[in-house]
């Protein structure tokens, strides 16, 4: 540099355009330049490069360079800038913005080979596609046809079930074996040929999708609405008017409800229920809310006769509540005297051929202790063990025939003592 000193006036004069660069203190663009000059010379570029002594030496140790090297001790304001022989200046990006000068030198002198293109963006990995599934929810089978009368609708639909347990088979196992134990008991047993009987498939997600929960104690709700709009898929609705659904939760906490809904109009045998029972995993246990809360409750229409501990005496509003709901033929098989005479059972107890059969009258049942009674210790509508009372049999066997045989059919309490002949047997308890 100070043995060589040329003058920058004459060296711009002899290059058609000429890089001023300052590589003090920062040397970070040597590179670029060495590069572009490389290329460019030939199209008459020169470059004037401004270091410190100290880099000159680095730089000049290590490349053979003919460029024109500026001593300088301070630093330059300008980074980088392009000038033709004239001295004019044509390009100042002034923050060094290299892109800008590059752009220009590649106007004028051809495509630089040695531009770094940016590395492309990584296409973003495609999601993976989701597993087919087949259009399962909603899809209905018929699990058994009446053999005979109008056929007695019963649907079936289970709630928490995912995906998986409907396509392996999981789902119609459960939906079997609950139309098996609800059969499993007179008067069922004897007249299952009279039924209907659908399973509506109901794809849950990741929890309930028909909004069942749990609520105080033992009882449990859901949208019935919904219920009713899965039960539609399988029945008219004027037939959903008279139908019983059981939805089968998938949990093996214990509880079970069912909502019995009153008929527009019409005999007592009329009218829609819900019945809402968990799936536990005794299975004596299952069974007994099959046919308690759907057998005894949804079909039946029938009360609770066991007692806890909700309270001693019935109050009159509990009292005045159910008696507003007998004119639908609901609860008979409890009443509010102890008249062995003037209960709703009272022809039953006074006929001979139910004296081995311990009907009568006991004290307990809706949950009060007092004040209300049942007609036998215990049964399924007491402890969900042993078998329907003859009063609760009765007024199944009466439900069964009417919504069968319709308005052509007419009671007869003979007809019914003759079947019920098969269950005269003394209730163990």
């Amino acid at each position: 540099m100070e043995n060589n000193p040329v003058s920058v006036s004459d060296y711009i004069a002899e290059h058609e355009y000429t890089l001023y660069v300052s590589l003090y203190p920062d040397k970070s663009l040597l590179q670029e330049i060495i590069g572009w000059y490389g290329q460019y010379k030939g199209q008459d570029l020169g470059v004037v490069c401004y270091m410190d002594m100290r880099g000159y030496a680095d730089v000049s140790e290590k490349y053979d360079l003919p460029w024109l090297f500026v001593s300088l001790r301070h630093n330059s304001d300008a980074k980088m800038l392009l000038i033709d022989s004239d001295d004019r200046i044509m390009l100042n990006p002034g923050s060094a913005d290299k892109d800008d000068i590059l752009e220009f030198l590649e106007a004028k002198f051809g495509p630089y080979a040695g531009r770094v293109e940016p590395e492309p963006e990584p296409e973003p990995e495609p999601e993976p596609e989701p597993p087919v599934q087949e259009p399962l929810d909603g899809v209905v089978t018929l699990l058994q046809a009446a053999q005979e009368g109008n056929g007695i609708d019963i649907v079936l639909m289970g709630d928490s079930y995912e995906y998986d347990a409907v396509k392996d088979g999981t789902y119609d196992a459960v939906m079997r074996e609950t139309m098996d134990y609800f059969f499993e008991i007179e008067p069922y047993k004897s007249y299952r040929h009279l039924f209907n009987v659908y399973a509506v498939n109901v794809v849950s997600g990741n929890g309930s999708r028909l909004g069942v929960s749990y609520g105080e104690g033992t009882s449990i709700s859901g949208n019935d609405e919904l219920c009713f709009n899965y039960a539609a898929k399988a029945l008219t609705a004027e037939r959903l008017e008279n139908a019983l659904v059981i939805v089968v939760v998938n949990s093996d906490r214990f509880g079970g409800s069912t909502y019995m809904y009153t008929p527009d109009g019409g005999d007592w045998a009329d009218g829609k229920a819900i019945a809402y029972i968990p799936k536990v995993q005794k299975k004596m246990e299952f069974r007994g809310l099959v046919q308690h809360e759907a057998g005894g409750h949804g079909f039946g229409k029938l009360a609770d006769e066991y007692v806890t501990g909700k309270g001693d005496l019935i109050p009159e509003y509990e009292k005045e509540s159910k008696v507003a709901y007998e004119k639908y033929g609901w609860y008979a098989n409890i009443d509010f005297t102890d008249d062995p005479e003037a209960v709703k059972w009272a022809h039953i107890l006074s006929d001979p051929r139910y004296v081995n059969e311990p009907e009568g009258v006991y004290e307990g049942a809706l949950e009060y202790a007092s004040g209300v009674w049942r007609p036998t210790y215990t049964s399924i509508m007491n402890d969900n063990q042993g078998t329907f009372n003859a009063p609760s049999r009765e007024i199944i066997w009466y439900r069964i025939h009417k919504l069968a045989y319709g308005d052509s059919w007419q009671y007869d309490f003979e007809a019914f003592a003759e079947y019920d002949a098969v269950n005269l047997q003394p209730i163990e308890y």
